[in-house]
């Protein structure tokens, strides 16, 4: 069967803006979601400058997954808090967003997604914001688990550490006064392997 091209998406430009709304592009200067602070802050400052979205599998993988053991957690363990979204007040400049994806009576759970079929250790980005989760919601433990595209979900356990949370508030009072002045963040070179603006990024360096 013969497919003409040459005509307009219709349903596409639908989707951009939902995925527009629900990323933290609509975020006021002064909410600064813990996801954003856990990677590039370059990224994420991009990110919300950005007129659209970027929409890869990787979106929609996270995405389903998290709905799916959201649906199972309120069919049958409907006692289990998950995809609650809190508004902190650390007595910073700026409102926390957080959302753990899973509240236990001893642990906050973190869901990742991964490529990897050898994990030895957590992503460092993850054990950050899941360590944070757990100290501010005055849990004794964290807990993280990858669902591999090969081979059976593999989980890491560990208790909170307080030097990782300082180190966030750090990176949130940073990444907050770079809102304020809606001035760039500095690169930061262990993320820009798979970052979505490396050619931005280098291209402008070279400028300077």
């Amino acid at each position: 069967m013969m497919i003409e091209v040459g005509f307009k998406s219709k349903f596409l430009p639908i989707l951009e803006k939902l995925v527009m709304t629900d990323k933290p592009h609509e975020l006021d200067v002064n909410r600064v979601s813990v996801t954003e602070v856990c990677q590039c802050l370059r990224k994420s400052f991009l990110m919300r400058k950005m007129e659209k979205p970027i929409i890869n599998k990787h979106l929609f993988e996270g995405k389903a997954i998290h709905l799916y053991i959201e649906y199972l957690l309120k069919k049958y363990q409907g006692e289990i808090e998950s995809e609650v979204e809190y508004e902190v007040d650390l007595g910073l400049l700026c409102k926390v967003i957080m959302k753990p994806d899973v509240v236990l009576n001893d642990r906050v759970v973190e869901i990742k997604t991964t490529d990897r079929y050898k994990i030895s250790n957590p992503i460092p980005e993850h054990v950050i914001q899941a360590n944070f989760y757990a100290f501010v919601l005055n849990k004794p433990f964290y807990e993280i688990i990858y669902i591999r595209s090969k081979g059976n979900p593999i989980a890491f356990v560990n208790k909170p550490d307080y030097k990782l949370f300082l180190h966030l508030i750090k990176r949130i009072e940073n990444y907050h006064k770079h809102l304020l002045e809606d001035s760039l963040p500095e690169m930061e070179t262990k993320y820009c392997d798979r970052c979505p603006f490396y050619y931005e990024c280098f291209h402008q360096a070279k400028l300077l």
